[in-house]
């Protein structure tokens, strides 16, 4: 994956050039847009979004040539959009439920963000749904109950009841569903790294 200014491109189909041994390796896995703009292949200007916003005009111009080049003559797909770390929450700071409910993709979009955050709560962690969870968290879709929710319940009796997603009370469950509650936060982080946006006092 090579990044553009808040854009992850995935360039698989141009491996040839960005992969291993290709004239653009550099860039795989980077944020290249400083880079793209001056023509240069020095480290210096990886992974530097600040640098995008002081581009000359020419240097912009050659930006976006680089955009339209991935997007419509390679028609590389866009993956969404890069926010840097220290733009991104706290992992480890607490939040209360109603802070939680507030974060149920209704909310306001964070400067970019390419949609409102979807909290979800899984006993003592809360996950945000909406980097690359929409489809399945977001508004009418199926696991939408979860969202602004401590769905640790619902998770671990895998239940779509809605009254099991505004119960966040484990203590009855047994050891075979608090398992299935954990493999749950371990999808959540290890398969769709959903970002860690905080945690819950339990």
């Amino acid at each position: 994956m090579t990044f553009l200014p808040l854009n992850p491109t995935i360039v698989s189909n141009g491996r040839d050039f960005y992969g291993p041994g290709g004239p653009y390796e550099l860039f795989a896995g980077h944020e290249c847009g400083v880079a793209l703009a001056k023509m240069s292949f020095d480290a210096e200007f990886l992974d530097d979004l600040d640098g995008c916003k002081a581009l000359n005009f020419g240097e912009k111009e050659e930006l976006e040539n680089w955009i339209n080049k991935f997007e419509h003559w390679r028609n590389y797909p866009i993956r969404g959009r890069l926010i840097p770390n220290d733009k991104m929450p706290d992992s480890e700071r607490f939040l209360s439920e109603e802070e939680l409910w507030k974060n149920n993709g209704d909310g306001e979009m964070p400067e970019g963000y390419a949609t409102a955050p979807i909290y979800i709560g899984a006993h003592d962690k809360v996950y945000d749904m909406s980097f690359g969870g929409v489809s399945f968290y977001g508004k009418g879709c199926s696991y939408n109950g979860f969202a602004g929710r401590n769905a640790a319940r619902a998770l671990a009796l895998m239940s779509l009841d809605p009254a099991d997603a505004k119960n966040s009370d484990i203590s009855d469950l047994t050891p075979k569903e608090i398992g299935i509650m954990n493999d749950w936060k371990k999808t959540f982080e290890e398969r769709k790294g959903y970002p860690i946006v905080g945690r819950l006092k339990v």
